[in-house]
């Protein structure tokens, strides 16, 4: 069952992600800056690089303005990169590929990235999603998604958008178990790619 103000928030339409909406949360004070994401992106990499998973291609599913694009290029420019994004607006701006992380049909990639978008859809095609994405990881998932214990104990309210589907940690935990080990750090590597994990350095370890 989800949590929060999940049944009664209706479904987003690629409208509702207009220039209006990047100004409001990428703009002068946005809720997350390049610096950040080139520091997760840094993290990341070199995570997986720990684990010996080998890592040539990046898709981002939601990629926005393109921070993880210009932080890829900066920490690994011989990564290749692909942007996929819901928004029209953004797609005309930035050239990116239209799409949503629910049906995406293109192909896969080593990394897939997904950053704050599974919150906006409602608990069916946040489902869909999560097979999606375990059907384009190759190696390894970073995965940010704001949960009703985030907006209640650990984000900051005024800068982050809560008009979405606050579900818990665990519904989302059980929808990725089948196909993922999660890492930690918003890292969950593919159950195929072979990483070895002592018991305490990993969650989930056994297949669900």
């Amino acid at each position: 069952m989800s949590a929060g103000r999940s049944n009664a928030r209706r479904a987003f339409r690629p409208g509702d992600f207009d220039d209006a909406y990047f100004e409001r949360h990428y703009g002068d004070e946005p809720v997350i800056d390049g610096a950040e994401v080139r520091a997760r992106a840094a993290f990341v990499l070199a995570f997986v690089d720990l684990l010996g998973l080998e890592l040539t291609s990046a898709l981002d599913m939601g990629c926005g303005i393109g921070l993880w694009r210009r932080a890829l290029a900066d920490v690994r420019p011989d990564l290749a990169y692909t942007g996929v994004e819901y928004a029209p607006a953004m797609c005309a701006r930035y050239g990116w590929q239209q799409g949503s992380v629910e049906n995406f049909q293109g192909p896969g990639a080593d990394l897939v990235i997904c950053q704050g978008v599974l919150q906006y859809l409602d608990d069916r095609a946040a489902s869909r999603a999560i097979e999606t994405l375990a059907r384009l990881t190759g190696v390894a998932l970073y995965l940010e998604v704001l949960t009703a214990w985030d907006w209640k104990h650990a984000c900051d309210q005024s800068a982050t958008d809560g008009d979405v589907f606050l579900r818990t940690g665990a519904w989302y935990r059980k929808r990725l178990g089948s196909a993922f080990i999660e890492a930690g750090g918003g890292v969950f590597v593919q159950r195929e790619a072979g990483a070895v994990f002592y018991e305490l350095e990993a969650r989930g370890l056994s297949r669900r």
